[in-house]
């Protein structure tokens, strides 16, 4: 059975990692998992999904600058 881990802060993020290198259990890692089942997806015991961890932090346009959080959208960003 596959576990599912859906982090909403980066405390959250650093249990699951640290849990996993315990455990020494292969760890998938997914923003939304939009795209999992193009080429070869794996058959891990646990995912990590960084969907939850979503939007831009920063954005300076004038500076050509934006920094997103790891399960920012594409189309967010590109509307950005």
């Amino acid at each position: 059975m596959e576990r599912l881990f859906r982090p909403t802060d980066d405390r959250q993020v650093r249990d699951v990692v640290a849990w996993a290198c315990a455990e020494e259990a292969p760890l998938e890692v997914a923003g939304a998992a939009s795209k999992r089942g193009l080429g070869r997806p794996g058959n891990l015991p646990a995912q990590l999904r960084l969907d939850g961890l979503d939007g831009i932090t920063e954005y300076e346009p004038a500076e050509l600058a934006l920094s997103a959080r790891a399960g920012a959208r594409v189309a967010d960003v590109a509307a950005a």
